[in-house]
């Protein structure tokens, strides 16, 4: 049995962009979408609650996963720094 098209994952999402950068998305929702007749997701994009109010409002089935009160951050992604030495 296939799962809904859509998951929204309610959270705090930290992006690396580069050694020097990255995005912050406080309070967001990462929405991910089911390719074709499978069970995979694929990350369609992270919206602010406003975006996602309206995007959503066509859409006929989606699961919502709570973990606002957590911060969500990429698989296998190094966070530690060294601060420069002089």
């Amino acid at each position: 049995m296939l799962g809904p098209v859509r998951k929204i994952i309610l959270g705090n999402f930290f992006s690396p962009e580069s050694d020097r950068s990255f995005k912050w998305y406080e309070s967001a929702a990462m929405v991910l979408r089911r390719k074709g007749s499978s069970n995979k997701y694929f990350i369609e994009g992270i919206f602010n609650q406003k975006e996602l109010s309206q995007i959503s409002k066509s859409w006929r089935s989606y699961d919502i996963v709570d973990y606002s009160r957590k911060l969500i951050i990429p698989p296998f992604c190094d966070l530690h720094f060294h601060w420069v030495q002089d």
